[in-house]
Order: structure tokens, then sequence, then C-alpha cells
């Protein structure tokens, strides 16, 4: 009884209704048998209901620098939402912010070669021939598909 109350799990079951067996007492497994009750042998839960102690409070700097960065990497894309608007200059204008954010955020990542770098470089490369050199009606209207 005293290795249930000690912060682990334990399970418990009336013998009589549940089990034709004779007592778990009598099996291996750390199990006893008192007044037609069996308490299993506790599982240490204390593992996973351990508050999480930080060694060094700064600790946490370094994700959120690296999330940053993250960020970082989509920041051409929320440029690209924020100034295109409804009209074909708004598009253009939000197509050029968003190539040369591309290019000078990511610069280290182009050269590394991370992908998503260069696929938003390439989209936004695309987008500005084809829309602001040619006047590509069809990709301006089509670049939410284009772009996935």
């Amino acid at each position: 009884m005293q290795e249930a109350l000690t912060g682990g799990f334990s399970l418990c079951y009336y013998t009589e209704f549940f089990t034709d067996q004779p007592p778990l007492s009598t099996l291996s497994g750390g199990c006893f048998h008192k007044e037609d009750f069996c308490i299993l042998k506790s599982i240490d839960t204390e593992p996973y209901t351990k508050k999480r102690n930080m060694k060094n409070p700064e600790s946490l700097i370094p994700d959120l620098k690296e999330l940053g960065l993250l960020m970082l990497g989509f920041l051409p894309w929320m440029l690209f939402l924020f100034f295109s608007g409804h009209t074909l200059l708004s598009l253009k204008i939000a197509i050029v912010i968003s190539l040369v954010a591309s290019v000078t955020l990511g610069f280290g990542d182009l050269k590394r070669g991370f992908i998503l770098q260069w696929g938003t470089c390439i989209f936004f490369i695309i987008c500005l021939i084809m829309v602001n050199f040619l006047n590509n009606v069809w990709i301006a209207m089509e670049m939410d598909l284009i772009s996935n």
C-alpha cells in the first residue's frame, strides 16, 4: 500500500468480479494481495510530471535567435502580402520589394544552398520577368497557385 502512495500510478481492482485466477500475490510482478484487492506495483511517472528546470536561464536566447532566423526567411513573402494591392502597379512594386528583400536578407542562405531561399528567389525573379517586363496578366492572376 505504501508503494501506491509514493506518487506513482497504481491500478486497483476487485479480484472477485474480474478474474477467476489465483490471487496475484502468487504471480511475479511485484503484486501483493490484501483483503480481496490487488494493488499493482506503482509505475514511476515522475519523469513526466517534473517541471523542467533550465540550468542556464540564457539558454532560451539561442532558441529565440533560431526562430527569428526562420521568420526572416519568410519575410519576403510577408512583404509581398502586405504591399501587393488591387492594382497592377502595386503588384509590380511588391514583386520588386520582395525580390530585393529575398536577396539581401537571404544572401548567406543562398550561398549555402537553402532550398526555401532559392525557391523564393526563383519565384520572384520569374514574376519580375513575366509581370513587370512582359506584362503577363495570367501570371499576375494565378500567382497564388504558382507559388504553391
